[in-house]
């Protein structure tokens, strides 16, 4: 699992360990292993990675039957970031694009409520219809100037 040394995937090896899973069964890897030392002390195997180095990624991997990819905070970098660890890894990956009705059961299947369930794959059909596009201007006139690009923004945090 990367991102063990983050809340959600400390989160996660705790749950995993709670339910039974064998602590020599989990790889919990991470860039600051001193956050996840105790983990090694459980029987959990501690691997460090860096998103930026796919050498470091298929280390972590080797011998892995699932990789759980959690994803780091770094602004902009994700794209590279994720691509790096799925090529590193769990072989091809394939976008299968689901139903909103079989979506919904495979979100219930992993424990969501189902009535949130229902709200999720909803909205993602949704955005694939193009619902959440707007191109009105309304916001723009609203506001007094013209709008800033999610890309734009996201370079004019990084560089201050």
């Amino acid at each position: 699992m990367t991102g063990a040394t983050g809340q959600l995937g400390r989160l996660v090896v705790e749950a995993l360990l709670e339910s039974g899973v064998p602590a020599g069964q989990l790889v919990a890897a991470g860039r600051d292993l001193a956050k996840v030392a105790d983990l090694a002390g459980r029987g959990v195997q501690v691997r460090q990675i860096d998103y930026q180095d796919p050498a470091s990624l298929r280390r972590a991997f080797a011998g892995a039957g699932k990789v759980l990819l959690i994803s780091d905070s770094e602004v902009g970098q994700r794209l590279e970031q994720h691509r790096n660890a799925i090529e590193a890894a769990g072989k091809p990956v394939t976008y299968r694009d689901l139903p909103v009705k079989e979506y919904a059961e495979l979100l219930v299947g992993a424990g969501l409520p189902a009535g949130y369930a229902a709200i999720l794959a909803d909205s993602d059909r949704g955005i694939a219809h193009g619902e959440l596009l707007v191109t009105s201007g309304d916001l723009s006139r609203l506001i007094g100037r013209l709008t800033t690009s999610l890309r734009e923004a996201v370079r004019a945090a990084t560089v201050q």
